[in-house]
């Protein structure tokens, strides 16, 4: 894991309070979904690049910091 957030914003409204992890070694953003305190459910959504850090804009769309330098903005 590469980072960790608490998803907070409006633009996922089903991600509110879900956690949202960097993969390097995955290239991926994991959202996990809790359940009395432990993960119930579990989605991948590959980014084929390695994810270094996590982040939510203004509008709510999920900002992958990779090791390419880039900033993705995950967006419905």
């Amino acid at each position: 894991p590469s980072g960790l957030i608490v998803y907070q914003g409006d633009m996922f409204p089903e991600w509110k309070g879900d956690l949202l992890v960097g993969g390097l070694r995955a290239q991926s953003v994991v959202r996990l979904k809790l359940k009395e305190g432990r993960v119930h459910t579990e989605e991948w959504i590959p980014m084929k690049v390695r994810v270094r850090s996590l982040a939510i804009a203004n509008d709510g769309a999920v900002l992958v910091g990779t090791d390419a330098g880039e900033i993705v903005a995950l967006r419905p």
